[in-house]
This record gives structure tokens, sequence and C-alpha cells, in this order.
């Protein structure tokens, strides 16, 4: 019994220490509306769901920056000429630079762009194919009760795959759409 009172006091301990403070750390859960390039691999693609982690440095008055992390499951398939097609799963994976915006006339609405570092992999189909490239994007985000909010941003994700034994070089672009909540820790 003492053991779970003593558990009981460091949890809400912490949970006291995480909402009397704003660590500048951000959860988020977003769903991700992916669009391929027609040129690309596989054209055909949905978005299956998405997170994010972001780490504010600055907290400044106009414009506060830091770094993020965000990932999108999505999946695609591979067409068999006379059989049935093949699901292809890939987790888009970015690391991004963020700045973000206070507008003093909507004090809840903050405007925000990023651009980083985007890199996949295909599981599936008859090739294990990883791609490098960069994105960039903006977004809106509305905080709607303290330390929760809705947000909804648009990337550009440009990546390439050059292959060391033929030289080929393959290039893929994506425009991704993402709605979701976000709670600040």
């Amino acid at each position: 019994m003492r053991k779970i009172i003593a558990i009981a006091i460091v949890v809400m301990s912490i949970v006291e220490i995480g909402f009397s403070q704003n660590s500048g750390i951000t959860v988020e859960l977003h769903y991700p509306l992916t669009g391929a390039n027609e040129n690309n691999n596989y054209s055909d693609v949905t978005g299956i769901f998405g997170a994010g982690f972001q780490f504010q440095f600055s907290d400044a008055e106009f414009v506060n920056y830091g770094l993020e992390y965000k990932f999108d499951l999505n999946q695609t398939y591979q067409r068999y000429e006379g059989s049935t097609s093949e699901n292809i799963n890939f987790m888009m994976n970015h690391l991004n630079g963020f700045a973000k915006i206070n507008l003093d006339l909507m004090q809840k609405t903050k405007v925000y762009t990023n651009a980083g570092f985007t890199f996949y992999k295909y599981k599936g189909g008859q090739s294990q194919q990883g791609f490098t490239g960069f994105n960039a994007g903006a977004g809106l985000s509305y905080e709607f009760v303290e330390k929760f909010y809705a947000q909804a941003s648009y990337n550009y994700i440009k990546a390439g795959l050059k292959q060391k034994q033929t030289g080929f070089i393959d290039s893929e672009t994506f425009s991704t759409f993402r709605i979701g909540i976000g709670f600040k820790i």
C-alpha cells in the first residue's frame, strides 16, 4: 500500500511540474493526405497515420524557433500483370527546423513554416528503395484549450535515389497536407 501511495505522489508531482512549466515540447497526432506525382514509382498513395515531436528553443513575443521530427505512415501498391496487387507501406521521416509567428490579432493562432531533411524506404514490392531529400512547408495552429491545439499544414517533398552500381538517379515528389491535434508538455 505504501508503494502505491509513493508512486501516486511521484506521478502527480511529475504531472504538476509538466503543467506548471512551459517545457517547449509538443506532441502531435495527424492524418497525412499524401499526393504523389504521377511520375513517381508509385503514384497512388494513401495516408494512414502520422505523429510528431517539437522542441521550441525560444519563447519570444513575436517569433519562436526550434526543431521537429515528424513521420507519416503511407501505403501504396505494386500492380502485377495478370494477378492482384501487393500493398507496400512506407514511412516518411522528416527532421526540420521551424519558425512560429505569434499573431497579435489572434493570440491563440500561430502561423509557422518549416524546412528540412526527409528520408523514406519502401517496404515490399520488388525492391527495397531508400530515398533521401528535402521538404518545405507552412501551417496554421489554433490553441482551442490551454495546452491543446488543432493544426493544418502543407509540405512539399522532393527526394531522390542514386544507385551506385548503375549510376541511375530516380527522383520523386509529394505534396502532403496534414490535419491533426497536439499537446504542449
